[in-house]
């Protein structure tokens, strides 16, 4: 079953309130999430770094390890809201990614309003097309992947592009679609993780799903843009132009990336490199200690400067897939997520899709309107 969100049933009183969890190479933020006139409001938040590397690029390698964190996290807002949370809704990541298309189409009898049943009806028609085009592309291997999301292109009445079908009246009815589809093994993986934490998924959805509904709102779509959510082991790619979504894709590449970088040159332990990298933006010199016992101190620029190879290598790799699925640069890139705070990382990417520096900004929190509380 696979829709905007894999969705899985869910008594009406939780969607008032209810715990969202990004399951991330490095961390787990969970927020507890209510609906508000505007969007959503944030009732609590809390962040769990991973004490091992339990996780490499979006993938669970230690299910043990990382349901003792979702549970950490789960355990902290149960406690601020005084309530328990029996379900979280889930954003998946992962290094393969498949994109498929599907279309449906369905003419009706008599000039009745159209029903949100019937909508329903026509996507997952359309889904499963997208499943048979997938097979069609993969062959056998198709069957090793699990439908974690779609987007929809445009809906259509009477053969006419049309933003929402729902309360509408018309004899013909379609709908174009994107569906994206993961290894079935990063799937069950993040599913044993739930499970072990005391957890039933309410929802599954992909990252760039996720971030695109929250960060690119409709009035935005008519512009070529991309969103990038670069994380510690993928950057999420999505890709929106004239009104519609027309395209993800993952690369392979991240913030951990650069702190591979780090740990090679200054002889430094992983999480060692990983708090030199984020002292990198804010201080002007950092003292570290090597694994052979050294200690030694330099400054950030100078780091920085030897760190760039890995930094272009990064922007390469994520230019490559946009301008690939684009077709040629994009109107401008958003990035969100942690390792966009990488420095010169923007500029990099700018350079790699010859665009004004200025094409190419970081999405904060602060500038998303649809959500208030916790701005911090």
């Amino acid at each position: 079953m696979c829709s905007h969100e894999v969705m899985l049933s869910m008594p009406s009183q939780e969607l008032q309130e209810i715990l969202a969890l990004d399951i991330g190479t490095r961390t787990i933020m969970g927020v507890v999430l209510q609906k508000s006139a505007r969007g959503y409001h944030i009732r609590a938040a809390e962040l769990y770094e991973h004490k091992e590397r339990a996780m490499y690029d979006g993938q669970v390698h230690n299910v043990a390890a990382v349901a003792q964190g979702v549970s950490k996290v789960k355990t902290i807002l149960e406690r601020r809201r005084k309530k328990i949370f029996p379900r979280a809704a889930v954003a998946a990541a992962g290094r393969t990614l498949k994109m498929a298309t599907g279309q449906a189409q369905r003419e009706r009898a008599g000039l009745s309003e159209v029903t949100t049943a019937e909508v329903r009806a026509l996507e997952l028609e359309a889904l499963r097309h997208a499943q048979t085009a997938l097979t069609q592309q993969e062959g056998e291997t198709a069957a090793g992947f699990f439908c974690v999301g779609y987007s929809i292109s445009q809906y259509l009445l009477e053969g006419h592009p049309i933003s929402e079908l729902v309360g509408q009246v018309g004899q013909n009815i379609g709908v174009e679609l994107i569906a994206t589809f993961l290894p079935r093994v990063v799937v069950t993986g993040l599913f044993a993780v739930l499970q072990k934490a005391g957890l039933e998924p309410a929802s599954l959805t992909l990252e760039p799903i996720a971030a695109l509904e929250i960060c690119v709102p409709s009035g935005m779509r008519q512009l070529n843009l991309a969103l990038v959510d670069i994380g510690a082991g993928t950057a999420d790619i999505a890709l929106v132009r004239r009104g519609r979504v027309f395209a993800y894709a993952m690369a392979p590449v991240a913030g951990d990336e650069i702190t591979d970088t780090l740990c090679r040159q200054y002889l430094l332990d992983f999480d060692t490199g990983e708090t030199v990298k984020r002292q990198l933006s804010y201080t002007d010199h950092v003292i570290f200690t090597d694994i052979l016992g050294q200690e030694q101190q330099l400054s950030s620029a100078d780091i920085i400067s030897s760190l760039q190879p890995a930094i272009r290598k990064v922007a390469a790799e994520i230019a490559t897939e946009i301008l690939s699925l684009n077709g040629g640069p994009p109107d401008a890139v958003l990035l969100v997520g942690g390792g966009s705070l990488t420095p010169n990382l923007p500029q990099a990417l700018a350079a790699a899709l010859e665009l004004p520096e200025s094409r190419v900004g970081i999405r904060t929190r602060e500038t998303i309107a649809s959500v208030t509380g916790q701005t911090k």
